[in-house]
């Protein structure tokens, strides 16, 4: 019924979500207000994949992977900062920085 769950690339985000939840879930009360951020595009990057899945043209299909690679460079935007201010361990940041790396590879124009 949801044909995008068997694709690589959606279970992969779904993954990275997940594994940065678990991390800002780490980080002190000051890093809220960058956590829900974080969390949102986290959130976001499976969604549109999920959502270019099911597009009906190659516009929407392609809109949709605007989206997802959009939401990526949030998330890589605001873990660099939470790395910059210490909120998490650099294991924890390099562990999730493999994960966007092949995110992005996989989600990479063609």
């Amino acid at each position: 019924m949801f044909p995008f769950r068997n694709l690589d690339v959606w279970r992969r985000a779904m993954r990275l979500r997940g594994d940065v939840f678990a991390v800002i879930r780490t980080w002190p009360p000051a890093a809220v207000p960058l956590g829900r951020l974080a969390m949102d595009a986290g959130a976001r990057v499976p969604s549109h994949i999920a959502a270019g899945s099911t597009a009906r043209t190659t516009d929407g299909v392609a809109r949709s992977a605007d989206a997802a690679r959009a939401a990526l460079a949030e998330l890589v935007t605001h873990l660099d900062g939470a790395r910059f201010e210490r909120y998490h361990s650099e294991s924890d940041h390099w562990r999730i920085e493999q994960q966007l790396a092949t995110l992005a590879q996989l989600m990479r124009r063609e």
